[in-house]
């Protein structure tokens, strides 16, 4: 019932959002907007999406280094996993599936796999903070956002700086300790931050990574007329990503996620209409090569999925045996 309930909550702030963005446009304008693009540079902007996504699997390998799984294996496993996640209302099938495959396909072991995850949130918490702070201090124009970045910026790194310790005084807990999963976890996360060539790497590869990104919306902003410089334009798009993803949406974040841009782009004093052409163009270059691969991993790996159901099902089987029994004398 309650994922029912952020599913329509999330449809409805994205009708309204979405509306908000588009209301007053002149739409002879957006449309012509749209006839102007430069493709060619929208084509080159998906490949610095795809790259992006490339950089984040070799940061993902980084965080991996024992195990037998290449960056090329773990960059379809990332794409498919933010394409599943684009599409549901619910933002918890990333992790989920990125979970499901590295342990029922590749048999890495979930702590490790956890941590790993853990850690590459964390990485993007930092790097991004960093970005959103450095554009408070260099963008006159964001200092509307100074709060959302100040917090993002202290998030980050307090996150990012703490996550070791607050495992390492998790292992002083005997509960923990008394649970082999939760001990082997905890210890996966601290021990992964104490390698410092693996952190300073995924820390690299993650900012190259939104380097990209940023390099990817400075193309579409030719594309569509935006003049701005690539260093505003990542800042700009670390702020449309890091808001719309706050914000409960509808599957792919139609709506908030162009509101939220256009609005961006409106501190710039980007006309609406240019900046909604940008909003679109960008928003389907980001969403739709993860969903794209993300329905072919499904289809070739179908029968591991059906696999981790069916063992996620089991302990619920299980507890409802009793209760039926129960229930029939």
């Amino acid at each position: 019932m309650k994922k029912v309930l952020y599913g329509l909550l999330g449809w409805a702030i994205g009708g309204t959002l979405g509306w908000l963005a588009l209301r007053g446009i002149d739409w002879g304008d957006a449309l012509g907007g749209m006839r102007q693009v430069e493709w060619s540079a929208a084509f080159l902007a998906v490949a610095a999406i795809v790259f992006s996504h490339y950089l984040k699997a070799y940061r993902w390998k980084s965080l991996l280094p024992n195990e037998d799984i290449s960056p090329g294996r773990l960059f379809v496993i990332h794409s498919a996993a933010q394409g599943l996640n684009s599409l549901s209302p619910v933002k918890v099938f990333s992790e989920v599936t990125q979970l499901t495959l590295l342990t029922k396909r590749h048999q890495v072991p979930a702590p490790r796999a956890i941590a790993s995850l853990l850690h590459q949130n964390l990485q993007d918490m930092l790097v991004t903070g960093t970005i959103l702070g450095v554009g408070l201090l260099t963008i006159p124009e964001l200092a509307g956002y100074r709060t959302i970045m100040i917090a993002s910026w202290g998030v980050g790194i307090g996150l990012f700086l703490l996550a070791p310790l607050a495992a390492r005084l998790a292992l002083r807990v005997s509960w923990c300790r008394a649970h082999g999963f939760v001990e082997n976890t905890l210890s996966a996360i601290q021990s992964a931050q104490g390698r410092k060539r693996a952190m300073a790497a995924g820390l690299f590869f993650t900012l190259a990574a939104w380097a990209y990104l940023g390099i990817a919306a400075w193309l579409v902003g030719l594309a569509v007329g935006v003049t701005l410089p690539f260093w505003q334009m990542l800042v700009v798009m670390v702020v449309v990503i890091r808001l719309a993803g706050f914000i409960p949406s509808p599957p792919g974040g139609i709506g908030v996620f162009e509101f939220v841009a256009v609005s961006a782009l409106g501190l710039f004093a980007i006309d609406q209409a240019t900046a909604l052409t940008f909003a679109l163009v960008i928003h389907a270059i980001i969403f739709v090569p993860p969903v794209l691969i993300a329905a072919i991993v499904v289809v070739v790996e179908r029968s591991t999925f059906t696999q981790a159901l069916s063992s996620l099902a089991a302990p619920m089987r299980q507890m409802r045996r009793p209760l039926r029994a129960e229930g029939s004398e």
